[in-house]
C-alpha cells in the first residue's frame, strides 16, 4: 500500500519520450514552467521548460493490486 496521497514527477518539457511515458503509466500533466537546476561556469543560470506529472494513489494502487 502507497502511504502517500500522490507520486509526483517532473521533466523537460521537450523530453516527449519522458512525457509519453508518464502519460502511459497514468499520470496526468498539472504544470509546465520555467525552471533552471545549475548554472554555467559564468554563473548564468540553465533554464528550460518543465512539465510535472502527478498520479493519484487510487490510480496506483489500481495499477499494482492487479
Amino acid at each position: 500500500r502507497l502511504a502517500a496521497r500522490q507520486v509526483v514527477s517532473d521533466t523537460a518539457s521537450v523530453n516527449r519520450p519522458s512525457c509519453l511515458l508518464l502519460e502511459r503509466l497514468g499520470f496526468h500533466k498539472t504544470a509546465e514552467a520555467l525552471a533552471s537546476l545549475r548554472s554555467i561556469a559564468e554563473g548564468t543560470p540553465i533554464e528550460f521548460l518543465g512539465s510535472t506529472y502527478v498520479l493519484p494513489c487510487e490510480k496506483w494502487s489500481a495499477l499494482h493490486n492487479k
